[in-house]
């Protein structure tokens, strides 16, 4: 038999990891059913999910927030992009053209860039659906000929596009000001455009180009950290919320 908690003494005073979907401590001491160990005050307790792991064998792992975890390889990828691009011993420069010295580099910076985009877009996509209550309706307003219809949280989950989850359903769940129209808004905009064509890449991005060519890889060397644009978003709709996600409250980075 299995549990879906973990717990564990602290031997040290270390702060939980950002991470986790959910994380506490004891406020009372806690006998372990199957072993009658007793756990005293303080102890860490930790959501794990159960995975078949082989024939007859489980691993556990601890429950992770999407939202975090996407956000963190968003950030990951784009700092090692930004270390390979600063290094001048990686790159090759005549006049005012630069290339990186080895293939390899070049196709890395172009992956972690990619994977920033990507993982900052769907933080945001984990981020609604993880905001929106379990039992809330969000009724689209009629327009023309369509009428007012209703939507629960699967299907608002399911079938409502990302700008409408963020630019209307959210705000009202949250009691925050509306993001459409602002600069926080436009960088997301543009966070996910980036995205879209990274996922359908057009023929102009399989040729060789110059500079002044519209190609997806012009827009990964200018557009801005993508984890920062996300995380902008997501503060902007929390706004002064009491309850702001464990993630959030713990999240260790300045940038």
């Amino acid at each position: 038999m299995v549990f879906p908690v973990i717990l564990r003494e602290m031997e040290r005073k270390l702060p939980p990891d950002w991470r986790l979907q959910a994380w506490s401590t004891l406020a009372e001491p806690f006998a372990d059913p199957q072993t009658g160990y007793v756990f005293p005050v303080g102890a860490e307790v930790v959501q794990y999910s159960y995975v078949r792991w082989g024939k007859d064998h489980a691993l556990g792992l601890p429950v992770p927030n999407g939202t975090a975890v996407f956000l963190s390889l968003s950030r990951t990828a784009y700092h090692q992009a930004t270390v390979l691009l600063n290094d001048k011993g990686r790159l090759g420069t005549r006049g005012a053209e630069s290339v990186f010295l080895n293939n390899a580099d070049g196709i890395t910076w172009t992956e972690n860039m990619a994977a920033a985009v990507v993982f900052a877009v769907t933080a945001l996509e984990a981020f609604a659906n993880e905001m929106i209550p379990k039992n809330h309706i969000w009724t689209k307003p009629a327009s023309g000929k369509q009428r007012q219809k209703r939507y629960a949280k699967e299907e608002i989950e399911r079938s409502l596009p990302l700008d409408t989850k963020l630019g209307d359903v959210l705000p009202a769940v949250l009691a925050s000001d509306n993001p459409r129209g602002t600069e926080v808004w436009e960088r997301y905009l543009e966070l996910k455009g980036a995205r879209d064509r990274l996922i359908h890449l057009k023929d102009q991005d399989r040729r060789g180009s110059g500079p002044d060519a519209d190609t997806v890889w012009g827009v990964l060397v200018s557009i801005p950290a993508p984890h920062r644009t996300s995380l902008a978003l997501i503060d902007f709709l929390l706004g002064e919320a009491s309850q702001r996600p464990h993630w959030r409250q713990l999240y260790p980075f300045e940038d």
